[in-house]
């Protein structure tokens, strides 16, 4: 077999998402990308050199990389399970303050648990191009964590116009555009939603468009005709996102609250 296997999720002008296995003891020679990198190994080990630097992660980890940065490869004996977002220059400007190349541990600053992470990956394979992208900033953004850092005391302008589309109408809320109205940069959208409400806004949108299906099928609509009101791809699609956030399908949910009424 090859030696790596690349599962492509996501392409377009900006971004390529991708999943990939590295086999064991393979090795990659020095090289650079024209691209920014960020990366999450989520299984398995390898070892990252660069000129300046190195480091062996041996648990599941988060990286970044500049465009531009040599750097060279070695995975561990199990290989390595990697999750990657290639960002092209176009897309985005490096943050302020942020270091050209990073490796460090997932539970480190409130980091995601590989099983966590799950969420945003699984969702990626079943959700539309915009889907995929939005998913795809808040990634990013938690690369440059900020998890640990207080919300602000008054919460600006744009950060409350984004979460009042998203609860009004989260099938449809956009949001490059109120980013592009605000001048706000999308990745700083993305961590700061998260910073103040906990949830990145693809979370929230995916919560909020479960609570809208629900609402209306629990005022009578068809589950079918509620789950696309919502935005949901069909009715499955509904009822999978239903379970994965609450725990417990809209049926169950409606046969629960009938029994109790």
């Amino acid at each position: 077999m090859d030696k790596a296997k690349h599962f492509a999720i996501h392409e377009d002008e900006n971004f390529q998402a991708a999943v990939s296995y590295y086999a064991p003891y393979m090795e990659m020679s020095a090289h650079a990308h024209d691209c920014h990198q960020f990366s999450f190994l989520l299984a398995g080990s390898l070892a990252e050199e660069t000129p300046h630097a190195s480091q062996t992660n041996l648990v599941p980890s988060r990286g970044i990389k500049s465009a531009g940065q040599v750097h060279a490869n070695r995975y561990g004996p199990k290989g390595a399970l990697i999750f990657a977002v290639n960002v092209r220059r176009a897309a985005t400007e490096p943050l302020p303050g942020q270091p050209k190349w990073r490796w460090e541990p997932m539970s480190r600053r409130g980091g995601k648990t590989p099983h966590a992470l799950t969420l945003p990956l699984l969702h990626l394979w079943e959700a539309s191009d915009q889907e995929r992208i939005n998913i795809i900033w808040d990634l990013i953004a938690h690369q440059f964590s900020g998890d640990d850092e207080a919300p602000e005391d008054v919460c600006p302008k744009w950060l409350a116009r984004v979460e009042e589309e998203l609860h009004a109408a989260p099938e449809s809320a956009d949001l490059g555009r109120i980013a592009a109205a605000y001048g706000i940069h999308r990745g700083h959208l993305s961590r700061a939603f998260k910073r103040r409400y906990g949830l990145s806004p693809s979370q929230y949108r995916s919560r909020s468009q479960v609570m809208q299906g629900l609402s209306r099928m629990l005022a009578g609509a068809r589950p079918a005709d509620a789950a696309q009101s919502a935005g949901f791809a069909d009715q499955s699609h509904f009822t999978r996102m239903a379970d994965r956030y609450l725990g417990l399908t809209p049926g169950r949910i409606q046969m629960f609250l009938q029994a109790a009424s």
